[in-house]
């Protein structure tokens, strides 16, 4: 075992930083200490980039929506702004930015959980891109337009990102994992089943390629991730 995690082991956290620091020293000399606390600040400084950068999303959105924000539960606005402090894709930075507007948006009719922060936490951009493809490919029923259900056949999936069948997999393993989607098209609601014989009577392949479902719990942080409409729309 090394001596950091044999420290870390023996006498908890505060030796492990000393043997840490003896080996940064070794590594750059007699500006230890002081390497130490440049990447201290080099860390705030990054967090603190990728905070500014979500927050001016947020304002963003919520002006061209014309909304006056109100004030956040903490229970929700920590897991936010700490999110958000580690987040440089500029997809995924959005959709926190999204989520923060959503929240701050009083009468919205955004269903946000203090969970949609720990999901889109755990989502690469990758996962990011499959699921807003997935939110492009709305369907309802003519009559009953309020039943949306989001789904997506792989080939409109991977094809257009470039995955290989790896990277898809891993991410909708990922996304299924999280509960925003179901890969069982039995799963489908009624009106969804009939259209997709009817599909298949014009591509007889189509039983043989995965379709992803957006859960009820995928489409309301799909919803909480998209940016808030104007009021009166």
């Amino acid at each position: 075992m090394d001596y950091i995690s044999s420290a870390l082991a023996k006498s908890g956290i505060p030796a492990a930083i000393e043997a840490a620091k003896q080996l940064l020293e070794k590594l750059v000399g007699p500006a230890a200490e002081e390497t130490g606390l440049f990447l201290q600040d080099k860390v705030r400084i990054y967090r603190l980039r990728n905070q500014l950068t979500v927050l001016g999303k947020t304002q963003d959105m919520l002006n061209s929506a014309g909304i006056d924000p109100r004030s956040v539960p903490l229970r929700i606005l920590v897991p936010l702004l700490d999110g958000a402090a580690l987040e440089d894709d500029d997809n995924l930075a959005t959709k926190w930015a999204a989520l923060l507007a959503n929240a701050a948006t009083q009468g919205s009719n955004v269903n946000l959980i203090p969970s949609f922060s720990n999901i889109l936490s755990q989502l690469q951009p990758r996962d990011a891109a499959i699921l807003d493809i997935l939110h492009k490919e709305e369907w309802y029923h003519a009559k009953k337009p309020e039943n949306i259900v989001l789904f997506a056949f792989r080939s409109t999936i991977q094809e257009p990102l470039n995955l290989s069948d790896t990277e898809y997999e891993l991410s909708v393993d990922n996304i299924v994992r999280l509960g925003l989607c179901v890969i069982d098209n039995k799963l489908l609601p009624p009106e969804a089943q009939k259209s997709l014989e009817q599909l298949k009577i014009v591509d007889p392949d189509l039983i043989r390629r995965d379709i992803l479902i957006a859960t009820r719990l995928g489409f309301e942080f799909l919803k909480a991730c998209s940016q808030p409409v104007k009021h009166g729309k």
